[in-house]
């Protein structure tokens, strides 16, 4: 399998990964109380992001790992679809 097929695919499945973590969270927050708009969920996401990590930080003193693993998705998506842009124009 080449490079310019593992690099979009993992960046995809990474991205999925975010996904669920943010929607994880995001109940979460909901089950405390908080209101949570599904309608506009992909604007308000990094609110929700944001306030996850507040509320977790004020109950145990860091963030929850789920919030890590939000980071580290987003992240490694960002990072696999850059190195795949520019395999791409090396190669042109």
């Amino acid at each position: 399998m080449s490079w310019e097929i593992m690099l979009p695919v993992g960046a995809i499945l990474a991205a999925c990964w975010g996904v669920v973590s943010s929607v994880v969270m995001t109940a979460r927050i909901q089950s405390r109380g908080e209101k949570v708009s599904f309608v506009f969920f992909r604007l308000m996401m990094p609110k929700y992001v944001s306030r996850y990590r507040e509320m977790t930080v004020s109950r145990q003193g860091s963030p929850d790992t789920l919030y890590y693993s939000f980071i580290v998705a987003m992240n490694l998506a960002l990072l696999l679809f850059a190195a795949w842009i520019l395999l791409r124009l090396v190669q042109a």
